[in-house]
């Protein structure tokens, strides 16, 4: 069975999303999250992490962010 792999330029959004996340920066991670999605709409993990920050996120931060969905 063949496995595939998200594209190197998501893998490296996503993982950047993770960091600033951890950071505080929760804009720029879901910007980074949702530009990891569209590389790769196939790529759940970043589409689970996606959901995730949005859920976590404060109002503020969705009304900034709601634009790019």
């Amino acid at each position: 069975m063949l496995i595939s792999c998200p594209p190197p330029l998501a893998v490296q959004k996503y993982q950047q999303a993770i960091k600033i996340w951890q950071k505080g920066d929760k804009k720029e991670a879901i910007t980074l999250l949702k530009e990891a999605v569209d590389h790769n709409p196939n790529y759940y993990e970043a589409y689970q992490k996606l959901i995730h920050a949005f859920e976590d996120a404060d109002s503020k931060v969705i009304n900034q962010v709601g634009s790019l969905i």
